[in-house]
């Protein structure tokens, strides 16, 4: 596990050790913190329903799956965006920690909802269209970076999207840093991810990601407290 200045990363580049790695997490999720009935998000001013908290461990699972409804629909749903690409961008909180999304990075898209501060086992969404350049290309991009954990002792997370399309795939490619090392992870790959080992004061969680192969739709952030053999 290569070392990081805070701790240890190792990156989960085959389905195999992603989908491994989250059935210990989401395990231990289910049967050590569950969801906290009524914990939503930190900041009041967050728009309630938009995508509401984990209710059990099924549904914890279940997270991790491609699904393409939510606020996206409310987008496409509307005479004057019918001719947009729409994606949704789902965080789930599913540490003791908090975690806080602090920077977005858009490139031919524009964000329309931003993610709030996030309880552990809180949940919210970014939303973002195509916008004025039509439908989302090979040019379409956008970054977002969290932070998990408190104050000084917080782990930096940056995650990369991008949209591809080839004559046999098309979907959206991702790649992340984790305090400061970085993967890129291959195309084809359905569930994809990162274990963090802190040092002492410092978190320990995993991240795992699961893309979707159309310009809509929704694509679900998941992170965990991390469990180790």
């Amino acid at each position: 596990m290569p070392k990081t200045t805070n701790g240890n990363v190792s990156f989960l580049t085959t389905a195999t050790a992603a989908g491994q790695q989250a059935a210990a997490d989401v395990q231990f999720f289910a049967t050590e913190l569950g969801p906290q009935p009524g914990v939503k998000e930190i900041a009041p001013l967050v728009v309630a329903g938009i995508a509401g908290a984990v209710a059990t461990a099924a549904s914890a699972a279940a997270t991790l799956a491609n699904t393409a409804v939510g606020i996206v629909g409310l987008v496409k749903d509307s005479d004057d965006d019918a001719a947009k690409d729409a994606l949704e961008v789902e965080i789930l909180n599913n540490t003791s920690q908090s975690l806080v999304p602090f920077n977005y990075v858009p490139t031919k898209c524009d964000f329309t909802e931003v993610a709030q501060p996030l309880l552990p086992t809180a949940t919210d969404s970014f939303l973002l269209t195509s916008g004025s350049v039509g439908r989302f290309s090979t040019d379409t991009k956008l970054t977002l970076s969290f932070m998990i954990g408190s104050s000084a002792k917080a782990i930096q997370v940056d995650l990369g999207l991008g949209y591809a399309s080839s004559k046999n795939l098309t979907s959206w490619t991702a790649g992340m840093k984790v305090d400061g090392q970085s993967q890129a992870f291959p195309q084809q790959l359905q569930i994809m991810g990162a274990q963090f080992i802190g040092n002492s004061g410092y978190p320990s969680f995993s991240v795992y990601v699961t893309p979707v192969e159309s310009t809509t739709g929704k694509i679900t952030v998941a992170f965990y407290d991390t469990q180790t053999s």
